[in-house]
């Protein structure tokens, strides 16, 4: 595919790739949970923020206030907790 070339295709691409990345049905729960708003601002800002030309995009802002969020739903990211836990400490459980 071509680069886009003006600011407002760059958008657009960059919208795109948003949306195809808050489709996945890994996000779902996130979305739908207490702090589905902010998750989507942050991962949103994120996502743009990896584009071509929006590298200098600021999202602490955003992320502030998911991890607000986040504290005060702290079962809402048990789940995402074990995601990014280490597998290897489950084996030597067994």
């Amino acid at each position: 595919g071509k680069a886009p070339r003006t600011q407002e295709d760059r958008e657009r691409a960059a919208q795109d790739k948003i949306d195809e990345a808050l489709s996945c049905s890994c996000v779902d729960d996130l979305k739908q949970g207490p702090c589905g708003a902010p998750f989507v601002k942050a991962f949103s800002c994120f996502i743009k923020s990896q584009q071509p030309s929006f590298e200098a995009t600021d999202c602490t802002v955003g992320f502030a206030h998911l991890k607000e969020c986040m504290i005060k739903h702290p079962e809402q990211f048990e789940d995402l907790a074990e995601a990014f836990k280490p597998k290897a400490a489950e084996a030597a459980d067994e």
